[in-house]
């Protein structure tokens, strides 16, 4: 593995444990209505644009909301807006996500280091608001809270699963591969 290589997978092994502890964090009635809420939202899919595409166009990692909202400033044809919601992953757990739509098609231009082109369920969450400020392309709340990073329908079971990924880890697994797990087994 080469210089380059060991460096970002450092820095996804960083990024990973710094967001797990998240995961283990207890449980509060509030994060459970609000898990209630989105399930109840409507789902569309989105499909995430070519890696390719992405670099092409120095879309940058971790910053959805920045993509999209710049996305938004620029199409030269003002098609497209910028859409806050959560990106609902299995065994209820809701990841706060901006994509891109055209009122039809939904498109994530943030990469990943997940498959290209990747296909996933979102839910548009019409309470989600852009709080305008220094750092105007990253700041929402909805109902005047600020928005979760994620939020999790079955906390025990994240808590496991975040355990789970820290020790992986630990133990020196690949980061793209440490959150392959069976949430239902947990």
């Amino acid at each position: 593995m080469g210089r380059e290589a060991k460096l970002r997978r450092e820095q996804l092994k960083a990024r990973i444990l710094a967001e797990v502890g998240d995961w283990t964090r207890p449980g509060t009635p509030e994060e459970q209505q609000l898990a209630a809420e989105i399930a109840r939202l409507p789902t569309v899919m989105v499909r995430r644009e070519a890696a390719s595409q992405l670099r092409w166009a120095w879309m940058k990692a971790g910053q959805c909301h920045t993509n999209c909202r710049w996305y938004e400033e620029n199409d030269p044809k003002r098609s497209f807006k910028a859409v806050a919601g959560w990106w609902k992953q299995p065994h209820g757990i809701y990841t706060f996500h901006s994509v891109i739509s055209d009122g039809t098609h939904y498109v994530c231009i943030t990469p990943g280091p997940g498959p290209d082109e990747l296909e996933f369920e979102f839910s548009p969450d019409p309470e989600i608001v852009p709080v305008d400020g220094e750092d105007r392309h990253g700041t929402f709340q909805r109902r005047g809270q600020e928005v979760p990073r994620f939020v999790r329908g079955e906390p025990e079971r994240s808590i496991k699963a975040g355990y789970v990924i820290m020790e992986r880890l630990a133990a020196g697994m690949d980061p793209i591969k440490v959150g392959e797990i069976d949430l239902g087994e947990l």
